[in-house]
C-alpha cells in the first residue's frame, strides 16, 4: 500500500511540474508578444509623425 502511495505522490509531482513548466512558457511567449507589439506600435507612431 505504501508504494503504491509513493507512485502516486510521484506521478502528481511530475503533473504539477509539468503544469508550472507550461504556465511559465506561456507567460514568456505573453511577454515576448508584449514587446514585440509595443515596438511595432512605436515604429508606426514614429512614421506617422514623420
Amino acid at each position: 500500500m505504501f508504494r503504491s502511495e509513493e507512485k502516486i505522490v510521484e506521478k502528481e509531482r511530475r503533473y504539477l511540474t509539468k503544469k508550472a513548466n507550461k504556465t511559465k512558457a506561456r507567460k514568456r511567449i505573453e511577454a515576448v508578444a508584449f514587446t514585440v507589439i509595443s515596438l511595432i506600435l512605436v515604429f508606426v507612431m514614429t512614421h506617422w509623425m514623420n
